[in-house]
C-alpha cells in the first residue's frame, strides 16, 4: 500500500498497476503542534502556506491516478 501522491505518476505511465482498485484507505497529511503553539499566528501562517503548497502549484501532491480509479 502506498500513498496516491507517491505512485500516481508511475500508475499513469504504466510502470505500476493497481492490483486492488476497489480498496482504498485515506492517507491524510496532518500538522501536529503543541497546544501552546497551535494558537500562534506564525503557526497558522506556516500551516496555511504548507496547505497551499501541497494542494496547488509545482509542489502539489498528486491525488489523481488518471486510470479512472480516482
Amino acid at each position: 500500500m502506498a500513498s496516491v501522491w507517491d505512485v500516481a505518476a508511475s500508475i499513469r505511465s504504466g510502470a505500476l498497476v493497481r492490483v486492488l482498485p476497489a480498496y482504498r484507505q485515506p492517507a491524510d497529511v496532518w500538522a501536529v503542534t503543541t497546544a501552546r503553539a497551535s494558537g500562534s499566528a506564525k503557526m497558522r501562517v506556516c500551516i496555511d502556506f504548507l496547505k497551499a503548497q501541497l494542494t496547488q502549484g509545482p509542489h502539489a501532491l498528486a491525488t489523481a491516478l488518471g486510470d479512472g480509479g480516482e
